[in-house]
């Protein structure tokens, strides 16, 4: 059965929402332990969590709390945390094939793309890199995670590769005509 939940996020609406991976670090596992967990009825996936972005500025991660299958805020970036003072337009999560950090992006309508990290979960999401492209517009990710794509100014694509640093590069863009 499905269920209806509301969560109370945005003054002044959402304008982008983004569930995370469903996937974590046991999806590498093998063993007896990892076959006696997986018989039960325990959750061996990760946390699940959504991320979304508002009217009003914030960019919110929501993690559901165990217990009470409830959201809770797990972490919220405001305009004093960046270098745009702009609604965020797009938020995506880079799909997680089992690793333990957790990596979102979120580009805002003047062209600040944003990448937000936790290293491990726990632990708590750092910005660890931006910069402008343009008027922003919408965000995605490939299926593997390994490129970003970021549409800006309704007529260019600019696609992204995080370098072996970590740090990301502009790798090639599409303009229209």
């Amino acid at each position: 059965n499905w269920q209806v939940k509301s969560i109370p996020s945005h003054g002044g609406g959402i304008s982008s929402l983004s569930w995370a991976s469903a996937s974590s670090p046991v999806v590498f596992a093998t063993g007896p332990a990892v076959s006696r967990a997986s018989s039960g009825s325990r959750w061996l996936g990760g946390a699940r969590r959504l991320a979304t972005s508002g009217a009003d500025g914030q960019l919110v991660i929501w993690r559901v709390d165990a217990k009470t299958d409830s959201f809770l805020r797990e972490h919220v970036v405001d305009g004093d945390q960046i270098a745009g003072d702009d609604v965020w337009c797009s938020v995506s999560w880079r799909p997680n094939v089992g690793l333990p950090g957790n990596c979102l992006a979120a580009v805002s309508k003047d062209g600040v793309v944003m990448i937000l990290s936790q290293d491990a979960d726990g632990v708590p999401f750092y910005l660890k890199q931006q910069w402008c492209v343009g008027e922003g517009q919408r965000l995605a990710w490939t299926k593997a995670g390994t490129l970003l794509a970021v549409v800006a100014n309704a007529d260019k694509c600019f696609l992204f590769k995080e370098s072996s640093g970590g740090e990301w590069k502009e790798v090639a863009n599409v303009a229209g005509s």
